[in-house]
């Protein structure tokens, strides 16, 4: 959140620095505000070029990111069980995995950061060749063509190091943009479940359940292409003793994790007591399950505090 505010705000100052230096410099030589113009249009470019690609490579921090920081928790919360089974390389070679994997983005992002620095000073150099031959070619006067010379280089000089700020800022809020994205979404949608749970008509009816149904349940995560559940049916009845099976990766987790209603499923028809249920994520109040987690953390604190 501290980038995407730093970005916006070193964008905005540089404009400000920009559309100045242009606004004096256009006073003395009109043909100046059409360089400007150029520049800021190759400058559009690279932005419109790098831009998917870097919210691509945003998505793919994120994901890499919490597969880092999973596996160190694992390791640390397993420390003594490794220590006993002697499994050091195992988890050794999958923290290093996904360390690699995310330093490989963080190398991607350098690179599509240094590339539009790169090209805008090459077209830089290509436009200051165009206007010099314009000059002598439409002008005889060496002292003019020097003059008018001097004062766009000077200005392009002045100019160039805002527009590329303003490239690599906004370079840096379409990569960090996901990242706040998630967090917003979020917040967001506790705020929504918080204000539905609280609307009477909203709160479910929970010592009076008799079954919660979902029909043709699909879900994917972002990052991936194919359904990770696709037209999953199961209906749960009150006093239903139900395990769920299959091997790791298949969806178990996150089945339950819809079903708690911590994420939403792309696709489901969900009906509690027989009504159907919109919004489930929103609508459901956890109050109605009981949950023990796979995995146990404590906090360094008291009993109580945990």
């Amino acid at each position: 959140f501290t980038n995407l505010l730093s970005a916006i705000f070193l964008i905005i100052t540089e404009f400000v620095i920009v559309f100045s230096i242009i606004f004096v410099v256009a006073s003395v030589n009109f043909f100046n505000l059409i360089i400007f113009f150029l520049l800021f249009l190759i400058g559009i470019l690279l932005i419109i070029i790098f831009k998917k690609k870097l919210k691509t490579l945003g998505v793919k921090r994120i994901t890499n990111s919490e597969k880092f920081h999973s596996s160190i928790n694992e390791t640390i919360n397993l420390i003594d069980e490794i220590k006993i089974f002697k499994n050091f390389n195992f988890f050794k070679n999958k923290n290093i995995l996904h360390a690699k994997n995310l330093l490989n983005v963080e190398k991607k992002y350098v690179l599509l950061n240094i590339l539009p620095k790169i090209f805008f000073e090459i077209s830089l150099v290509i436009l200051i060749c165009v206007y010099l031959f314009y000059l002598i070619s439409w002008n005889n006067d060496e002292k003019e063509i020097l003059s008018n010379l001097t004062i766009t280089v000077l200005s392009i000089l002045k100019i160039a190091p805002s527009i590329n700020k303003i490239i690599f800022n906004y370079n840096n809020l379409n990569y960090y943009l996901p990242s706040y994205n998630k967090i917003n979404s979020f917040f967001k949608n506790y705020d929504i479940q918080q204000k539905s749970l609280s609307s009477p008509s909203n709160i479910l009816d929970v010592d009076n359940f008799k079954n919660l149904e979902f029909k043709n349940l699909n879900f994917k995560y972002d990052n991936t292409k194919e359904d990770l559940i696709k037209n999953f049916n199961v209906k749960i009845k009150k006093g239903d003793k139900i395990a769920v099976l299959g091997a790791s990766g298949t969806g178990k987790t996150t089945l339950i994790k819809i079903i708690l209603g911590i994420i939403t499923a792309k696709s489901a028809l969900i009906s509690f007591n027989g009504v159907k249920v919109n919004n489930y994520s929103h609508f459901i109040n956890q109050n109605l399950f009981g949950y023990i987690s796979q995995e146990v953390f404590f906090i360094n604190e008291t009993i109580k505090g945990n």
